[in-house]
């Protein structure tokens, strides 16, 4: 990817001729800055699309610079990338946990230093699209209301038509991102494998896969986004199904992560339910996914999955033998993006799915202790065929 505004701040002058000329090669538009004030003034006059910013300036250091950057509503979008020729391991997380999306070790190399500016660019651009859009949506939405209050009647089918096209919106969204996403992953893997071997620096090294990582876990999040938007209503017949087999084929769809974890899996009596086949396997995926990946503690996991009929409802329970989790947090954890642990393979959206599955058929979902300490997710759905 070419063109773009990008802001280089290095007090090295014979480091920011190389980025220049590295950078203004490829079609890019390069500010430079030998210091952090200078910096900061540009930015303040018109902001860059992506800033390289030197960690040791004299004066004002990079991460000074980056939170006053964020400290700012009008710089506090833009990504920035720090350059260092030695970056420690304390230095690395303060400066993600100021706002850094990613680091470059000096000397660059070409390829590694194009591929993450390019890399980063089309992530930031994508976002600002996106809100640009919700921004525009919200608007339209606000006019209406403002015009059409009079029309109450007319304005709630205005607003159900606006909200509706809204979801579509960030569905299809959604949707079409993943694939850039997994561009990323892809093209990060290639060129990991194209420089083994080539290139010592193992810093350089992490950082490519930590792109790598990073943008499979944005798929994974808008595949997990889309779901969620999708839960409210069904993807297909409503039908009776038979939940034991749909319960085996995703177990057989997780194998190889139940055989890593050394689980094993119990089924008891599975009543059919009424629901269409695509939100029953995201909801059952959901719950032995997590199961098996927050249910493991000192001993191998166990899971039982098991339901009973109720009257017109069936109540399903999934139960591990992990370490539980403590009763203040039991519904905190069926909100979207609330996770309890960092890292992981975990969106924070999975629960949340379930739950919307759940209560758009008039059902519950909640967490409860087992006997043994470890956790068992409930919720029940409408009863497939009477016994």
């Amino acid at each position: 990817m070419t063109g773009g505004v990008i802001m280089v701040v290095d007090d090295n002058l014979a480091s920011l001729k190389l980025l220049i000329d590295l950078l203004g090669a490829e079609g890019y538009q390069v500010r430079p800055a030998d210091s952090g004030q200078l910096a900061l003034a540009s930015v303040a006059v018109k902001p860059p699309e992506l800033i390289l910013l030197d960690i040791r300036m004299p004066d004002m250091d990079g991460f000074e610079v980056l939170r006053r950057l964020k400290a700012n509503a009008a710089s506090r979008s833009i990504p920035v990338l720090f350059l260092s020729a030695a970056i420690e391991g304390e230095q690395r997380v303060e400066g993600f946990k100021l706002g850094a999306v990613d680091f470059i070790s000096k000397p660059f190399q070409r390829e590694e230093l194009l591929a993450r500016v390019g890399t980063h660019l089309e992530l930031f651009r994508l976002r600002t699209q996106l809100e640009r859009r919700a921004a525009d949506l919200q608007s339209d939405n606000e006019r209406l209301l403002r015009t059409e209050l009079a029309e109450r009647k007319h304005t709630e089918e205005v607003l159900a038509r606006g909200n509706a096209e809204l979801q579509r919106f960030a569905e299809i969204s959604a949707h079409h991102l993943q694939e850039p996403a997994a561009r990323i992953a892809r093209y990060a893997e290639r060129l990991s494998t194209q420089l083994a071997g080539r290139v010592e620096d193992a810093e350089a090294l992490f950082s490519l896969n930590f792109i790598g990582d990073e943008a499979r876990r944005q798929k994974n999040q808008l595949r997990d986004i889309q779901r969620y938007l999708a839960a409210g209503q069904p993807r297909g017949e409503v039908e009776n199904i038979d939940v034991r087999v749909a319960v085996e084929k995703i177990l057989n769809s997780l194998a190889g992560r139940i055989g890593e974890a050394g689980a094993e899996v119990a089924l008891g009596d599975l009543p059919s339910a009424r629901i269409d086949a695509p939100r029953l396997t995201d909801l059952f995926e959901v719950a032995l996914d997590n199961a098996v990946l927050y249910g493991r503690s000192s001993r191998p996991p166990r899971i039982a999955v098991a339901g009973e009929r109720v009257g017109e409802r069936v109540h399903y329970s999934v139960s591990d033998n992990g370490p539980g989790i403590d009763e203040i947090y039991r519904n905190q954890v069926f909100r979207v993006f609330e996770r309890l642990t960092t890292g992981g393979r975990g969106t924070g959206i999975g629960l949340s799915i379930l739950r919307r599955v759940v209560e758009s058929t008039g059902g519950h979902a909640a967490i409860e202790e087992t006997p043994g300490g470890g956790c068992r997710l409930l919720f029940d759905l409408p009863a497939g065929d009477s016994p």
